[in-house]
């Protein structure tokens, strides 16, 4: 799974800072929610059942449906992934480490498009535990979400 915002499309709805217990070492985690407008064609990287994906996304003559009155969620997980906090010139600010995400939500919107809405189970040091937070406060960010360990831009951003 790959997806990453066209411009400042996401916002962070809500970040859960906590400490967890691995043995005798304590780490610091948390829960992060995002809210994202994406191209449809982004769920097809998300969706098991492409049968109910269908009939929630297309009317029976194959066009995209203008909206639809309840959500759709995606009971699918990913882990071990990578989730990327871009700037206005697409450089990587702040990338850390999502053990699961989970709890997709997607809502129709128009033009082709979807709210795609997921929570990321991330580990993260204090410092960027705090930058999150600022970045909770932004009306609009960027994110690229993969999987870990794949060549993708933040690898070569990384470099």
């Amino acid at each position: 799974m790959h997806i990453k915002t066209e411009g400042a499309t996401a916002k962070i709805t809500n970040w859960n800072p906590r400490t967890e217990r691995h043995g005798e070492q304590e780490i610091m985690a948390g829960d992060i929610d995002i809210r994202t407008n994406q191209p449809v064609e982004v769920l097809e990287q998300i969706v098991v059942d492409k049968a109910d994906f269908k009939t929630f996304l297309y009317k029976n003559n194959g066009e995209v449906k203008a909206f639809c009155l309840k959500p759709f969620q995606f009971h699918r997980e990913f882990k071990d992934m990578e989730l990327a906090f871009l700037n206005e010139d697409d450089e990587v600010m702040l990338s850390v480490h999502a053990s699961k995400v989970r709890n997709f939500v997607a809502e129709v919107e128009a033009g082709h498009r979807v709210i795609l809405k997921f929570q990321a189970q991330i580990e993260v040091d204090r410092d960027e535990s705090g930058e999150i937070h600022e970045l909770e406060t932004l009306q609009g960010i960027s994110f690229e979400l993969c999987e870990a360990g794949k060549q993708t831009d933040i690898e070569e951003a990384a470099a």
